[in-house]
């Protein structure tokens, strides 16, 4: 169920958005439902605040009013990934990546 309403999201997303704003965006984000939550897991911090103040507000619009919500009343960005199984085949839990502590940010020079 969970994966039926995040394609009708993304079908309308990609209605809306311009191609190379919904595959730069959108396509990376992995979904997982948390009770009445949806969340949507990016692969890195500058995904996660992109869409979270760019496209979150959509989304909660298009997800909740969905006939097919089936009980989710917010959807989150968070940074994170799905477990596949060596057969290719994800699992359910999610994995919410922190970020690492105490580490020192790059030169401002560096493009690396």
């Amino acid at each position: 169920m969970t994966n039926t309403l995040w394609t009708n999201c993304i079908e309308c997303l990609q209605q809306e958005l311009p191609a190379q704003q919904f595959n730069t965006w959108i396509r990376p984000l992995q979904v997982d439902r948390n009770g009445t939550t949806l969340r949507l897991l990016a692969p890195n911090r500058f995904v996660k605040d992109w869409v979270a103040q760019r496209y979150l507000e959509r989304i909660n619009e298009i997800v909740v009013g969905d006939p097919q919500a089936n009980g989710v009343e917010l959807v989150e960005v968070i940074i994170g990934s799905k477990k596949v199984a060596p057969d290719n085949v994800e699992s359910s839990e999610a994995i919410e990546v922190a970020p690492k502590a105490n580490t020192p940010p790059p030169p401002a020079d560096s493009f690396c």
